[in-house]
């Protein structure tokens, strides 16, 4: 037989009318009835609230309302904080994105100052005017970021607390600078070498979005330090004779072999074309070697 689950007396009880009848309760405890009296004791000796001596609410309507505001303008940064980044030189910069004005939000300009909690942003209270500086500058700034899409929250949490403490500007040495300018400049030239150089032939040019060598080469360059040997890279047609070149360090003249068809007399081969092929080689960084395989 089925068991029958008794519904919680206040299921059906309005949230509005509950939430005055605890204002109430807190302001006077005897100008509620006495099955409610002892319902708000318990609920807020288990939340390990003090009674003794309250003559009135912690928190208004009004602040509770702010609060959640707050919280949610939080979120709303992380979630779509990218739509207002300036990441095209050619254009103007956007003000103010309309989805993260202040009044979408209960809030305005007279909050600024105003302390609220803010749980696990940076430090657990903060006035309004930090979190919006701290959230402009980490989404809405020259990077644009965005991850709320990833399901799980560890990940989400690791990337924020990355992200937001340096507000997005990590501190790169001049050396780490200019490796990250030669990199980029690598896979630019190279681009533009076999566009000049073999205008006809097909390669899946990598233009537009070269910053994937200097990345590439990053994560590279902090694998040994992470006690990480091997590396078995994966990716489609796209930039992966740049990859080729830039990040498994296959010779230049290698690949430009295969745009000439030069191989050696009795030279065997696959005969698969030149950005299906893959490479192995044992790169060494200032952390170790590391052993890559695309």
């Amino acid at each position: 037989m089925a068991r029958t689950i008794k519904s919680s007396f206040a299921e059906n009880i309005s949230g509005e009318w509950l939430e005055s009848l605890y204002t109430r309760w807190q302001t006077d405890p005897s100008s509620v009835p006495d099955d409610w009296r002892h319902f708000f004791s318990g609920f807020d000796l288990g939340s390990g609230q003090e009674l003794q001596g309250r003559n009135k609410p912690e928190h208004d309507g009004t602040s509770s309302l702010k609060l959640s505001g707050v919280q949610s303008l939080i979120y709303r940064y992380r979630s779509i904080g990218h739509l207002q980044a300036c990441t095209d030189p050619l254009s103007p910069c956007l003000l103010e994105h309309p989805l993260l004005s202040l009044a979408n939000f209960d809030l305005d300009l007279s909050d600024l100052d105003e302390t609220f909690t803010t749980r696990r942003f940076l430090k657990p209270d903060a006035t309004l005017r930090e979190v919006r500086e701290t959230m402009q500058e980490t989404y809405c700034r020259e990077i644009g970021v965005e991850f709320m899409h990833i399901q799980d929250p560890e990940e989400r949490q690791w990337l924020i607390d990355r992200m937001e403490p340096c507000r997005n500007r990590p501190q790169v040495s001049d050396d780490e600078r200019l490796n990250l300018l030669e990199k980029l400049h690598e896979a630019a030239l190279f681009e533009l070498f076999l566009q000049r150089r073999f205008p006809a032939q097909k390669r899946f040019s990598l233009e537009g979005g070269d910053i994937l060598i200097p990345v590439l080469d990053a994560v590279a360059r902090s694998c040994p330090q992470a006690g990480i040997s091997d590396v078995i890279l994966g990716m489609a047609h796209r930039g992966r004779l740049n990859v080729l070149a830039h990040i498994m360090g296959k010779p230049y003249e290698n690949i430009f072999a295969e745009f000439r068809d030069a191989f050696a007399v009795g030279f065997a081969g696959d005969g698969d074309v030149k950005y299906h092929k893959g490479y192995s080689a044992e790169r060494t960084f200032p952390g170790g070697s590391l052993h890559l395989t695309l």
